[in-house]
Formats: C-alpha cells, sequence, structure tokens
C-alpha cells in the first residue's frame, strides 16, 4: 500500500514539475525585498555596478548543456561582498563571503520552499557554482564561469 502511495507521489511531482518548470528562466519567488530587477533587452550588455568588480562569465566548455538563460548569465563579485547574478532578464543579488577558495552565496531572494543557497569555488580565473535542491527546484542550474575582467 506504501509502495503504491510513494509511486502516485513521484508521478504527480513528475508531472507538475514538467508543466511548471518548462523552458524558462529561474522562477522568482522572494520574500519582502524585490530580488530582481527590472528586466533589460536579451541583446543589451548588463550594467557593471562597481569599476572594480570580478565579472565572470558563463563558459560552455566546462559546463555541461544547460538551458539558453544560463549560458548568457554571469556574476558579478564586487569588492564590498556584494554579488549580482545577472541573466538577460533580470537580476539576481545578495552578499558573498570567500574563506579558502571557497565561495559561499547569501541571496536576497527565497523561496516559499525554503532559503535559497549556493556555493562555489574559486580556481584561478574560473568560479564554480552549486545551488542547493531548493533553487536547483526553480531552475537555477549549476555551472563554471570564467573571469572575464
Amino acid at each position: 500500500m506504501t509502495y503504491r502511495r510513494v509511486i502516485a507521489l513521484c508521478a504527480l511531482v513528475a508531472v507538475h514539475g514538467s508543466c511548471a518548470g518548462s523552458p524558462t528562466s529561474p522562477s522568482v519567488v522572494t520574500d519582502a525585498r524585490p530580488a530582481v530587477a527590472a528586466a533589460r533587452p536579451v541583446d543589451a550588455a548588463p550594467a557593471v555596478i562597481s569599476p572594480d568588480a570580478r565579472i565572470f562569465s558563463f563558459i560552455d566548455v566546462l559546463t555541461p548543456p544547460v538551458s539558453w538563460y544560463t549560458s548568457a548569465s554571469r556574476f558579478e563579485l564586487n569588492p564590498d561582498g556584494t554579488f549580482v547574478l545577472q541573466y538577460p532578464h533580470g537580476d539576481y543579488r545578495g552578499r558573498y563571503r570567500e574563506v579558502d577558495g571557497g565561495v559561499q552565496f547569501d541571496w536576497d531572494g527565497s523561496s516559499v520552499a525554503g532559503p535559497w543557497g549556493a556555493t562555489g569555488s574559486i580556481d584561478r580565473d574560473r568560479l564554480i557554482v552549486h545551488y542547493n535542491l531548493i533553487m536547483q527546484l526553480s531552475d537555477f542550474e549549476d555551472a563554471v564561469y570564467v573571469r572575464q575582467q
């Protein structure tokens, strides 16, 4: 009896996930603070917040296949400890801490399912980012970025 319930629940989750997460960019569910800036045209270059920022752009040769919006994304790590993950449709912001080559991202956004979370590592000119399950279920994809500036 329990086995059938588990199968039914998995089928329901799979059907809901396939409908809710079709090929769109990461969904935005936030708390009271807005996490997404106004959308900009897809072909417009994202603005750099700080001239001293380290900019890391997505690199496809080091990342498994991802959605179009991830391949157009980039991270901006600012000297004041803030960051911006920039997508063609808008920005996700927060604060970051670096310890021994590791990076902990604390997001301004969140989900009703739980807190957003991501970790990363910086190896020379590469930023490797891994999202927690909550963010992965909101269409964020693990990726590798290479430093541009």
